[in-house]
């Protein structure tokens, strides 16, 4: 996932909002992988589903995986995300600071 000093995420079903500079027509959906580059901080709260995430029979305890926490972020944007994971079957709030961000579309 962090390899050098950029982190990639490989997604799919991405929604892109009619408006954003990444979206060429309308409103998309687009698989890809999602580079920052310059990499700060990369923190994700989790919360997985019990049971169907389409119909879930509650959750479980939310917790934090940190993957990378420098002490210094000067410079670094402010990136936020949210979806679904498949593995594990969760929902994540992800905050992430990094120098720039790519998006490279399939």
């Amino acid at each position: 996932m962090v390899e050098n000093d950029t982190l990639q995420v490989r997604v799919s079903n991405l929604h892109i909002m009619k408006g954003h500079p990444l979206c060429t027509q309308g409103s998309s959906l687009v698989s890809g992988v999602l580079m920052f580059i310059g990499i700060k901080r990369s923190i994700r709260k989790v919360t997985e589903y019990i049971g169907d995430p389409k119909n879930p029979d509650g959750f479980r305890d939310e917790y934090l995986i940190t993957d990378i926490e420098e002490v210094d972020i000067g410079g670094a944007e402010v990136f936020l995300m949210e979806g679904v994971t498949e593995q594990p079957s969760a929902w994540i709030d992800w905050e992430i600071r990094a120098s720039r961000f790519e998006l490279q579309v399939d």
